[in-house]
């Protein structure tokens, strides 16, 4: 028997209320988009592919229940109450890539069934209702197919290593990737399932994966409940277990996979961190509501990164990710384009044609939302890490914000309450100032996270601090420094001076250029920081504004007309200015620095 973590029939959608397992099983009604947030958020439900089902059935069900369809005059109102329906549920889990796929389809949906000439209320409801029962169908299968592929691939490359030669593999897996999380039958434990009903699994490990114990609270329950020969390990007893020969396999689940096969996955899949997701400090200092740790400072990442030169494959319901080599990087773009799932993009280097509007757009991140003026409010409310800034989640209709346009690239808020202020920087898909024409890699906002905590450490004093980081948002939730305080470029365009921007810049590029540099890093820990800290997009940016752009008519290179015209004409036709512009374009292609250069 495999377990489900959802039952659904039109009209009626029940949750197993996942965090009462193993010790009870108990369901929990679902009659409506409320209900469905509200599962979602306490982690009733928990598992991407799960909250995505969840939200859309509870949309489903809420839409069934109110009348089918009878409710709306019109299709624009059924396509109005969908969409802001399916709004709020996004905000139930920000970091869930499928809610977000099923929101956008849904949304899609409900659209195209409005423009239907004969459309009404009934029609768009029925498409949309139908929609979000094919996703857990889809679900199912695409499981059940990777599974196939799965199991075929880990029995192959342990037998080409010279293991598993009585056709049967050990493995050990890492959270929960199940029936629990999933529709059914699960992504990675899907392939250890597909496995033992191929008879070819000797054996499943487990990890409890701490600290909200997934592995030991649902993945071992799920193998105990089908039988599966298996066995739960603390976290740190993975790397013993492998040295004694005992695992001939590793299959987990993956929450992100980079163009190159770079994997993003729950934390403790690999030691090689990046600023994905702080979870609450809570989560390791309490157990059901009471403190079970000392009063210390928690550093509680959600995920971290395996890269792909340490994967055997990456496994798909489509098969498995093609690579250059047998270690080579996986071609994940030049794949997902053959099977019609991704556009072709990218333009060469310095060519303003690169970034026009008749180029493809680069990927949203998936999951990503742009906030507004009140979701931001939202946003901040439901996360007390952030809240605490500002004021109490109960005032969130006092709070003021604006949405104050600082930046070139990127929009800032800043929420203002009753204990204090806080900005929250988010990175659109695009350069901000120009617009969609422009496209922009949104991992521009890691860096700069990633870059203020790394300087922090160096110069404190003249580092704001960074409270929170988002990655599927694209944004970075950090200290608001107040009035008189302004943006410096500001100041210099109005003629103030400072007397002691000079010491204070010289100290910040002091202690931040010696301590990032290879004079104070080994070449290893240097070479590493190059690679986290480099960036395509913003050095072609650079490239292209600084470097290329200034010295001709450029489509994005505007200036004050006539009054600047003469200088204009005057810089085009400068050789010497664009051969000195050439050379420092060069050094900036070719020389590498890490953090303080970003």
């Amino acid at each position: 028997m495999v377990l489900e973590a959802i039952r659904y029939s039109r009209g009626s959608l029940q949750l197993l209320e996942q965090r009462l397992l193993p010790l009870q099983t108990q369901w929990v009604e679902i009659k409506s988009v409320e209900d469905g947030w509200n599962a979602i958020r306490d982690m009733t439900v928990r598992g991407a592919p799960a909250i995505a089902d969840a939200a859309a059935l509870s949309l489903a069900v809420e839409l069934v229940q109110g009348g089918n369809g009878s409710q709306f005059a019109l299709a624009s109102d059924a396509v109005k109450q969908i969409n802001s329906k399916l709004d709020y549920l996004a905000t139930s889990r920000p970091t869930a890539v499928n809610l977000f796929d099923a929101v956008r389809r849904l949304s899609a949906v409900a659209s195209t069934a409005a423009s239907q000439s004969n459309a009404t209320g009934f029609s768009v409801t029925e498409a949309v209702v139908s929609s979000a029962e094919a996703m857990l169908k889809e679900d199912v299968e695409a499981n059940k197919i990777m599974g196939k592929h799965g199991a075929a691939a880990l029995l192959a490359a342990a037998q080409s290593r010279g293991r598993a030669t009585n056709g049967k593999l050990r493995v050990l897996t890492h959270c929960n990737t199940g029936s629990l999380a999933t529709a059914a039958y699960g992504t990675a434990l899907g392939v250890v399932r597909a496995l033992h009903g191929q008879g070819h699994l000797e054996h499943a490990y487990c990890t409890e994966t701490r600290p909200y114990n997934q592995g030991a609270r649902l993945t071992a329950f799920e193998l105990v409940t089908d039988g599966l020969p298996s066995t739960l390990i603390c976290d740190s007893a993975a790397a013993a277990l492998m040295a004694e020969g005992k695992v001939d396999a590793v299959v987990v689940g993956a929450d992100r996979i980079a163009a190159n096969g770079d994997t993003a996955n729950k934390i403790g899949t690999d030691g090689t961190l990046i600023p994905i997701e702080q979870r609450s400090p809570e989560e390791i200092t309490h157990f059901k509501g009471q403190r079970v740790a000392a009063e210390i400072d928690v550093w509680n990442p959600s995920f971290d990164v395996t890269p792909a030169r340490l994967l055997e494959g990456v496994i798909t319901e489509q098969g498995l990710v093609p690579r250059k080599g047998l270690k080579g990087e996986f071609t994940v773009r030049t794949w997902l384009t053959e099977l019609g799932l991704l556009g072709n993009g990218a333009g060469a280097n310095g060519d303003a044609s690169t970034f026009s509007s008749s180029s493809s757009l680069l990927p949203t991140a998936e999951g990503f939302t742009p906030l507004t003026t009140e979701s931001v409010k939202e946003y901040v409310s439901t996360r007390p890490n952030l809240a605490k800034h500002v004021g109490s989640p109960s005032t969130k209709p006092s709070w003021q914000v604006e949405e104050v346009g600082d930046g070139n690239l990127n929009f800032v808020f800043i929420l203002r309450g009753h204990i204090g202020a806080l900005c929250i920087k988010q990175a659109p898909p695009y350069v901000r100032c120009v617009g969609e024409e422009w496209p922009l890699s949104q991992d521009r906002v890691r860096i700069e996270a990633a870059a203020l905590q790394a300087q922090a450490k160096y110069c404190p004093e003249h580092i704001p601090a960074v409270y929170h980081t988002d990655g599927p948002m694209c944004l970075i939730a950090m200290e608001f420094i107040p009035p008189p305080h302004i943006i410096l470029r500001k100041g210099l365009i109005q003629g103030n001076t400072y007397p002691i921007l000079a010491d204070h810049m010289s100290t910040l590029l002091a202690n931040t250029l010696f301590h990032t540099s290879l004079l104070a890093m080994s070449s290893s820990e240097f070479r590493r920081q190059i690679f986290e800290f480099e960036n395509n997009e913003m050095c072609r940016l650079t490239e292209q504004l600084i470097f290329t752009d200034p010295y001709y008519k450029a489509p994005f290179n505007k200036h004050t007309s006539p009054q600047l015209d003469e200088d204009a004409a005057a810089l085009y036709e400068d050789a010497e200015a664009k051969a000195a512009a050439a050379r420092l374009k060069l050094i900036f292609m070719q020389k590498k620095a890490g953090v303080a250069a970003w």
